[in-house]
């Protein structure tokens, strides 16, 4: 689906151009023109080319879908691809983590986005723009970029919030030992890593943006600084959760290794505890014609009870050695 408006000071707000508007308004450098392509068939990519000339490498890197976040300047325009990030319910009916890549070509009158998911925050500057075409689109295509790209960076933060919560969580049930622990922790550091990776050359790439001074316009500046800000703060708040995550994980091993030697010490105490009855038993199964106790009428009795004193013997002695 391709969703187009325009706005000037001469003509106003209008939306849904023909091809050969757009290629007049690219060519006149007049207005500001956002075109977004939300889940676009072959036929819709093609207008990439036809109106727009992007450099093939650029286009490639928009169909892709492996590509990083990352900035190109091609000189005329710039291209920019983002992750918008979304919690959603899966088939276990759990919340997971998905992203779905954003290419946004930048121009010196218009925006071109293209995506192969619905964005929730697109679909809210388009909202905006159709109330407010003045405020949106009139003030340059540059603001319009930083609407676009401030509202994607602001759906991170509740995100970031919500792993917050559960890391919290993964804090208090650390003894509780549950059956799958380890694949929760495991599962959780997975995203927060996801997130960084994401996060980390995005702020370079709003770093870099503010200072782009051929195409964002000085009076512009400063709200992709905020923007940068604000990445910085996310930034920071992922790189907490990262290490307390990494410090639950080894804690979570020093626990577990704890136990096990609880374990293996339960058990050691057992095995060392059978030794005394084992030699009793094993020289009265020996094949000899006189042994102590052999013939006595007690003898049965006198076996048990040396077995016993024995292990009880052992048993206090370890107490006093303070082995258990």
């Amino acid at each position: 689906m391709v969703t187009t408006y325009f706005y000037s000071a001469e003509t106003g707000f209008r939306r849904d151009l023909a091809r050969a508007e757009m290629l007049a308004i690219v060519t006149k450098k007049r207005g500001t023109l956002w075109v977004d392509l939300d889940q676009p068939t072959d036929i819709e990519s093609e207008l990439l080319v036809e109106i727009f000339n992007f450099h093939e490498l650029a286009i490639e890197d928009c169909l892709n879908d492996q590509c990083h976040p990352k900035m190109d300047d091609y000189e005329n325009y710039l291209f920019i691809n983002m992750e918008a990030l979304a919690l959603k319910t899966n088939g276990d009916n759990q919340r997971e983590l998905s992203s779905s890549e954003v290419s946004i070509f930048f121009g010196v009158n218009y925006v071109v986005t293209f995506h192969k998911q619905p964005i929730a925050s697109i679909a809210l500057d388009r909202t905006l723009v159709e109330k407010k075409p003045q405020t949106h689109l009139g003030e340059g295509s540059g603001f319009l970029l930083h609407t676009i790209i401030d509202h994607i960076v602001d759906s991170y933060i509740p995100i970031v919030h919500q792993y917050d919560e559960k890391v919290d969580e993964l804090e208090n049930d650390i003894f509780k030992d549950p059956s799958n622990y380890l694949a929760t922790l495991m599962g959780v550091k997975q995203d927060v890593f996801r997130m960084r990776r994401i996060f980390s050359p995005e702020r370079d790439m709003m770093y870099t943006l503010a200072r782009t001074r051929s195409l964002i316009d000085k009076e512009h500046e400063i709200y992709f600084r905020d923007v940068y800000d604000h990445l910085t703060r996310v930034q920071v708040m992922i790189d907490g959760l990262y290490e307390n995550l990494t410090g639950i994980l080894q804690v979570y091993f020093s626990y577990s290794s704890t136990k096990l030697n609880g374990v293996m010490k339960r058990l050691t105490i057992l095995t060392t505890l059978t030794m005394p009855p084992l030699l009793i038993f094993s020289l009265y199964g020996m094949n000899f014609d006189w042994m102590p106790f052999l013939k006595h009428e007690w003898g049965f009795w006198i076996a048990q009870a040396a077995t016993a004193v024995t292990a009880i013997a052992m048993l206090i002695w370890m107490k006093w050695k303070k082995w258990i």
